[in-house]
């Protein structure tokens, strides 16, 4: 697992040396300028099927056939509309294997309605290790830390997600996290998002994570059909408003900068 560990750090190191800022202007940044190295542990909890978003008799589906919430966070579909969350249809963290037929009405072969797993939608943290889990490079504080408290839906390795409320540490000072989001990813990870802190102006946050199963049986979970509870991740926080836009599809519904062109906001969010 360490060896593993090793080769994810590099990968997501290598992903942010690929999109790293433009040199910092001389104004002076309210956060300051941070590259921090994290480790940590992700818990999954609260799986559940999610209502969909209905056109008629069919579902709103992306690209990949992952099925729309009709709100965020998704909310669990109830089994018995007559008791209302008595009956919370359970699910499994399984990849799609074709595309999964509406809970309304019978699969339709014309639209390759012919999956077997259903999408899953439940919450997951995000944590450093209380020893060793975090080191800012730029200043050499080891205290910094993360906790990021994140809904999700989707299938293992096809998944959306957002969080707020959340905290990045450091300096020793707790940043809230305003806005954070990613998109589908499986291995490495890119998020994207703002931080703010009270008579501060907000900055930029990119994380770039890789990730893998914490318990060696559920190595192959997502594959056998097996929950997966439990991931350790570990990678790259940057914290600078010297970082490029990064524009993340909103066409699920889920991401909150105001920028993306397929909403047609406008805005400059610049997640």
């Amino acid at each position: 697992m360490r060896h593993k560990k090793v080769v994810y750090k590099m990968l997501a190191i290598g992903l942010a040396l690929g999109s790293m800022f433009a040199p910092a202007s001389s104004s002076a940044h309210p956060a300051g300028e941070h590259v921090m190295y994290l480790d940590g542990t992700s818990n999954i909890s609260g799986y559940c099927q999610y209502e969909w978003v209905r056109a008629g008799a069919n579902p709103v589906r992306d690209e990949l056939g992952i099925p729309q919430p009709s709100q965020l966070p998704p909310v669990c579909r109830d089994g018995n509309a007559s008791l209302p969350g008595i009956q919370i249809v359970p699910c499994r963290l399984q990849r799609n294997l074709g595309t999964y037929a509406p809970y309304w009405r019978p699969a339709d072969v014309t639209q390759a309605e012919v999956g077997l797993n259903p999408p899953c939608a439940g919450q997951i943290s995000a944590n450093t290790d209380l020893l060793g889990g975090c080191v800012d490079a730029t200043t050499g504080d080891t205290l910094c830390r993360i906790n990021a408290p994140t809904w999700f839906y989707g299938y293992c390795g096809q998944t959306y997600g957002g969080a707020t409320g959340g905290t990045l540490r450091f300096q020793n000072e707790d940043w809230t996290i305003d806005r954070m989001g990613f998109p589908r990813g499986r291995g490495a990870w890119e998020f994207s998002g703002k931080i703010s802190r009270a008579g501060h102006a907000p900055s930029k946050i990119r994380f770039y994570f890789a990730a893998a199963p914490s318990k060696p049986e559920e190595a192959a979970a997502c594959d056998v059909g097996g929950n997966l509870s439990q991931i350790t991740f570990n990678g790259l926080a940057i914290v600078s408003n010297q970082l490029p836009a990064r524009v993340i599809r909103t066409k699920p519904g889920w991401h909150f900068c105001a920028d993306d062109p397929i909403v047609g906001a406008g805005g400059s969010e610049g997640c």
